[in-house]
């Protein structure tokens, strides 16, 4: 219900279509909606009495609705956040290795323009080694 609740906190909806939508039988969703809607004894938050749901016309309304958007949200956000510093870490560690990988093509490439520049030197030359 909190995923359906609109930005008063409020849920539209008949009883037999938000059943459905909680993949649970009109009976289970009538007693998961009546536990909500008495008083909780042993509740945290004392607003309504502990109540977490109120009847309105055409549906309900989720007594901390605010709370609950605001605590996902934060946590939607913090999700975000450590999602794109795990992203930036591999980019930078991406990164890392291929300007390793260009360094090491570099000094190979090089390492090949010599000896293709001596092997052409040397077939100049007919073939003789010079200086030994």
């Amino acid at each position: 219900m909190l995923a359906r609740m609109d930005r008063n906190s409020e849920v539209q909806g008949a009883v037999p279509t938000l059943a459905h939508m909680c993949r649970m039988s009109v009976e289970q969703f009538r007693d998961c909606i009546k536990t909500f809607e008495d008083a909780d004894p042993d509740t945290q938050t004392p607003d309504d009495e502990g109540k977490r749901l109120i009847k309105i016309d055409g549906g309900w309304k989720i007594v901390n609705g605010m709370k609950w958007r605001e605590k996902f949200s934060t946590q939607a956000r913090q999700l975000r956040q450590a999602q794109w510093k795990r992203e930036k870490k591999q980019r930078a560690k991406d990164g890392m290795l291929s300007k390793k990988m260009k360094q090491h093509l570099a000094a190979t490439a090089d390492i090949q323009l010599t000896m293709d520049q001596e092997a052409e030197r040397k077939s100049k030359e007919g073939g003789k080694e010079v200086g030994f």
